[in-house]
C-alpha cells in the first residue's frame, strides 16, 4: 500500500506513450479453438501448443515490443506488426482481412501450422493449406516431424539453428525471398522460410518450430530492422512495459539486469522496478537526471 501512495502523485493517465515504444506495437492474434484442435491432433508427441506461442511472445518481449493478445474482433489497422503463430483454423473472410492488412502497409508474420483447417476443423478438399497460398507466396509442399531425439538443421545469414517439433518445406512463387533453408537429412536445401511483398506491406511464413526459439527471434528482428523500428535486446524472462507515464521492469531471471535508460531518451522520468517474485519486491518511483545512464535491477 506504501508503494501506491508513493507512486500516486506521479501518476498521469493522460500522458503519451513514448514514440519509439510505440512504433513496435505489435497485436499477437490468438483463438482458443485452434489450441483445442491442435491439441486433439498434436501428430507429434513433441508438439506444445503454447510453447510454440511463447517463442513468438518471448522474442517480442525481448525487444521491448508492447503486445497486444488480441482475437480476431480487434481492427488490426491499429497495429505495424501482427504475428499470428500456429494459426491452423482459418476461413475465407479471415484470409482477406489479412491481405487487406498487407496491402496497406502491415507486417504480419504466420507460422507452421496456419491454415490447415477450415473452421469446423476439416482438411481443405484442396492443397495442403492451400487457402493461404496467395497470402504468403508460397506453397507449402510437405511437412515432417521428428522422434525424440532426433534433431534437424536449419541455416539462414551464416547461423545454424535446430529443429525437431515441426517442419514444412516450401515453394516460393515468382517475387517470394527465401530467409531460410533446412541443411541436413532428407531436407537439405529445402525452403524453411520465406518472405514476400504485398501491396505495401509484407508477409513472412516460418515453416520450422525450432527447439530454442533463436530462429523464431532472428526471424522476427529482421521485420522490424525493415522498418528500422529500434528494439532493445534483452533476456528471457525480464520484461520492461511503459504503462500512464510509468516504466515497469519485471525480473523474473536469477540474475541482476541493466535496464538501458539511452533507449527511453526524454520519454523516461520515472520508473517502478520489481524484483523477481519468488525474492524481494521494490516499487518505487525513481527520477532519473541521466537518461544516458543505466538501472540495475
Amino acid at each position: 500500500m506504501k508503494d501506491i501512495q508513493l507512486m500516486r502523485p506521479h501518476y498521469r493517465p493522460n500522458s503519451k506513450e513514448p514514440e519509439e515504444y510505440t512504433a513496435r506495437r505489435t497485436a499477437l492474434l490468438y483463438n482458443v479453438e485452434n489450441r483445442w484442435d491442435i491439441d486433439n491432433h498434436k501428430q507429434t508427441i513433441r508438439w506444445n501448443a503454447a510453447g510454440h506461442v511463447l517463442k513468438y511472445y518471448s522474442a517480442l518481449k525481448s525487444f521491448d515490443c508492447p503486445v497486444d493478445v488480441v482475437s480476431e474482433k480487434k481492427d488490426f489497422s491499429r497495429y505495424p506488426f501482427l504475428v499470428a503463430p500456429a494459426y491452423q483454423l482459418v476461413d475465407q473472410p479471415l484470409i482477406d482481412r489479412l491481405t487487406q492488412y498487407v496491402q496497406a502497409g502491415g507486417r504480419l508474420v504466420l507460422s507452421c501450422r496456419t491454415g490447415q483447417k477450415d473452421r469446423r476443423g476439416q482438411l481443405w478438399e484442396d492443397a495442403w493449406a492451400g487457402p493461404i497460398y496467395n497470402l504468403i507466396g508460397a506453397r507449402i509442399i510437405g511437412y515432417d516431424v521428428l522422434p525424440e531425439p532426433l534433431r534437424g538443421k536449419i541455416k539462414t545469414n551464416g547461423k545454424t539453428y535446430e529443429w525437431g517439433v515441426w517442419a514444412e518445406w516450401l515453394e516460393p512463387g515468382r517475387g517470394t525471398s527465401v530467409l531460410a533453408r533446412y541443411a541436413d537429412q532428407f531436407y537439405a536445401g529445402k525452403v524453411a522460410a520465406t518472405s514476400r511483398k504485398l501491396g505495401k506491406g509484407t508477409v513472412m511464413y516460418v515453416g520450422a518450430d525450432s527447439i530454442a526459439g533463436d530462429l523464431e527471434k532472428d526471424l522476427l528482428r529482421a521485420v522490424f530492422q525493415s522498418k528500422s523500428v529500434s528494439l532493445q535486446n534483452f533476456d528471457d524472462q525480464f520484461i520492461v512495459d511503459w504503462r500512464d507515464s510509468f516504466w515497469v521492469a519485471t525480473n523474473f531471471t536469477a540474475r541482476k539486469q541493466i535496464v538501458p535508460m539511452l533507449a527511453w531518451r526524454r520519454s523516461l522520468d520515472r520508473v517502478i522496478m520489481r524484483k523477481s517474485l519468488w525474492a524481494c519486491r521494490i516499487c518505487l518511483p525513481i527520477r532519473v537526471p541521466n537518461p544516458c545512464s543505466a538501472l540495475h535491477v
